[in-house]
């Protein structure tokens, strides 16, 4: 699974992160190392910020966002992904140009980078002094040893979200279960009533599902499943979300800004599943897809909307047998 989590940690409901015990460690460091600053450090595509500090004794919550090209001590860390030890940096013309020291006075810093469990950076543990230090070996290796308790934090939490994907995902296709589904589009639905967007719902369902199933086995169905779940999977943006009911239905769920969005999309939609086709032994066996669409109006339920959208595709079903 991915390991960026967007946009920072900190801010991701769905995560369980343990601040309080992070914030419990950083006060440590400060009382263990006799300094006045602490700080696990996030970073991300954006730059880095603090998820959690303590300074002079008090918490420090600066959610405030740094780029990484900036001179301070923790990029050195975050770009090269080695520990950094600065006893003092009056010393070296290297910190000439860092604020920290510059403008705060921040003399001596020491910092561990800290990783997801697949070796990405995940930011850092570091611990500031406004006087020059002399740490020894074993007290540099104290703050390492710090930095891996909250990898263990980190693979704690990989191993949470993974599990959560798993029991909100469908196995076969990879889009979302109808548990995953109506948990993410009743937040979708709370946030369109509060920014008065309409959501837009597809239903969509294979023709002949049964047909491949019976001539060419299971693993063509399955094979079936798959090209109309990646042909959803094609027409979403972002912020759409797709699910695979059960058996041969899918549904999707558009957050729409303007109702001039509705002809494009359902255009894009019906493009992606039409004409689709998977390839047994040479031979092109179509795969026959019907679809519904509804607006939500008229604020109606998820179950309102899943039951009109279904009518919608029965009676295209009902007209393509008509043409056939």
């Amino acid at each position: 699974m991915a390991k960026t989590y967007s946009p920072w940690i900190i801010d991701n409901e769905s995560l369980t992160v343990p601040v309080e015990k992070w914030q419990h460690l950083v006060s440590l460091i400060t009382r263990v190392f006799d300094a006045p600053g602490a700080y696990i450090v996030e970073s991300n595509e954006h730059g880095f910020r603090s998820v959690t500090g303590c300074f002079d004794g008090e918490v420090d919550t600066d959610d405030s966002v740094t780029p990484v090209d900036v001179n301070i001590y923790c990029s050195k860390i975050l770009n090269s992904g080695d520990m950094l030890y600065v006893p003092d940096a009056s010393k070296t013309s290297e910190w000439k140009d860092n604020p920290e020291y510059t403008e705060e006075g921040l003399l001596s810093y020491l910092g561990w980078p800290i990783r997801w469990p697949d070796g990405k950076i995940f930011g850092s543990i570091c611990v500031f002094d406004g006087k020059a230090t002399h740490y020894q070996e074993h007290v540099i290796e104290l703050l390492s040893t710090l930095a891996e308790l909250v990898e263990a934090d980190l693979l704690l939490i990989t191993q949470h979200e993974e599990m959560r994907q798993l029991s909100h995902t469908d196995d076969l296709t990879g889009l979302y279960n109808r548990r995953g589904f109506e948990l993410l589009v009743d937040r979708q639905m709370q946030l369109n009533r509060r920014y008065d967007f309409t959501m837009g719902l597809f239903y969509l369902d294979i023709d002949n599902m049964k047909a491949i199933n019976d001539t060419h086995g299971h693993k063509a169905g399955d094979r079936a499943l798959q090209l109309v779940a990646n042909a959803c999977k094609e027409s979403l943006r972002d912020s759409d979300i797709a699910c695979r009911l059960g058996g041969d239905e899918f549904v999707m769920a558009c957050a729409l800004t303007h109702l001039v969005d509705i002809d494009p999309l359902v255009e894009r939609v019906t493009g992606q599943v039409k004409d689709l086709a998977i390839d047994i032994e040479g031979e092109l066996v179509a795969v026959e897809v019907s679809l519904g669409f509804v607006t939500n109006q008229n604020d109606k339920s998820l179950s309102e909307l899943l039951d009109e959208a279904d009518r919608q595709m029965y009676r295209a079903k009902e007209a393509r047998k008509g043409l056939g």
